[in-house]
């Protein structure tokens, strides 16, 4: 390889490594778990990124079905975790007894919702 060529792919590999040491920053401090989800799927694409540089750097084709393994997994993992993935507003805040923080969130959904078994003035009336 040319001098250049290599220069390139160290500037490549270095990045790859920033990213993924912010990525797993990101992971270890993220404050919900949609920020923990998505810096595991940014982990996905650098080891995709990871082996398609080694694929450039050794010009050596074999490894490819390892990059589409990688993208299936990160795929599948990031739709499977938004699909059951239980919202963080239901956690209770430290010093929060559950009765303050559920009730009037509860009250207040119960009451914007119309219930279904109400009959209209009109219908209690027999018109």
């Amino acid at each position: 390889m040319e001098t250049f060529e290599l220069v390139v792919l160290y500037i490549c590999a270095g990045v790859l490594s920033v990213s993924l040491l912010l990525t797993m920053f990101r992971m270890a401090i993220g404050p919900n778990s949609i920020d923990r989800v998505m810096s595991l799927d940014t982990i996905s694409a650098t080891a995709q990124c990871g082996v398609a540089l080694y694929i450039a750097w050794t010009l050596d084709t074999t490894p490819i079905p390892v990059v589409l393994v990688l993208a299936l997994i990160g795929f599948l993992g990031s739709v499977s975790v938004a699909r059951f993935r239980v919202p963080d507003s239901n956690v209770v805040p430290v010093g929060h007894s559950a009765v303050e923080t559920g009730s009037a969130a509860g009250q207040a959904a119960a009451h914007s919702m119309p219930s279904a078994t109400k009959k209209s003035e009109g219908e209690k009336n027999g018109q």
